[in-house]
């Protein structure tokens, strides 16, 4: 294939905005999605009802054309959920896809490395995921990326999401991996909730912010 030679370099991170891009985050689970049977895919398909009411949690990946020669692609997705239970504040990264063709480009680290920058930038010093603790190369790709594992079952606000689903007790491959994080300044932070940052532009172009190794 022609976009076999290219480079993350080529591809900028950016907020879901659009319909159009909560559909194609949606295709992007669809084609990923965790299947009980053949014991494939390793993400959680959300409906569409779920991305299109909550499109500020999501970013995508769009690679960009060279000049005169058509129109940016969307190669991958991310999200990061953030929230309060029993009074922890909790940064949940979710929702990591690169499209099957622009896979060995980096850009899945791409897209970890902004759902960091996200919980820094809010005031996160830990950012949670949820990994397939039977896929030896995903534990492998988040281990690359910053992240350790903490236990095999969920923290509780996650387990009781997760509690809820049919495949828990019987068929739930997942354990929780988290990544400490260096927060920012309390003036480089930014203001206003979660929520409202990430309905905007704002983490369109946020500084990279590393995890402690």
């Amino acid at each position: 294939s022609c976009f076999m030679n290219g480079h993350s370099n080529d591809v900028v991170i950016r907020p879901a905005a659009t319909l159009y891009d909560g559909e194609m985050i949606y295709g992007f689970l669809d084609d990923n999605k965790f299947d009980p049977v053949t014991g494939e895919g390793h993400v959680l398909l959300l409906p569409r009802s779920y991305i299109k009411d909550n499109l500020g949690e999501f970013y995508v990946a769009e690679l960009m054309p060279r000049p005169g020669n058509g129109w940016p692609i969307l190669v991958g997705c991310g999200r990061v959920s953030a929230y309060e239970w029993e009074g922890e504040r909790i940064a949940e990264l979710g929702s990591i896809v690169t499209d099957r063709l622009y896979r060995g480009w980096g850009i899945g680290s791409r897209l970890v490395d902004h759902g960091k920058t996200i919980a820094c930038q809010t005031g996160h010093d830990e950012l949670y995921a949820l990994v397939d603790k039977t896929d030896p190369l995903l534990i492998e790709f988040y281990e690359n990326n910053g992240f350790e594992f903490v236990d095999g079952r969920p923290i509780p606000k996650i387990k009781r999401d997760c509690e809820a689903c049919p495949l828990y007790e019987k068929l739930c491959k997942e354990a929780t991996y988290a990544a400490k994080l260096v927060v920012p300044q309390p003036e480089l932070l930014m203001p206003g909730s979660y929520r409202s940052s990430l309905n905007g532009s704002a983490h369109s172009g946020l500084p990279e912010m590393r995890a402690v190794q």
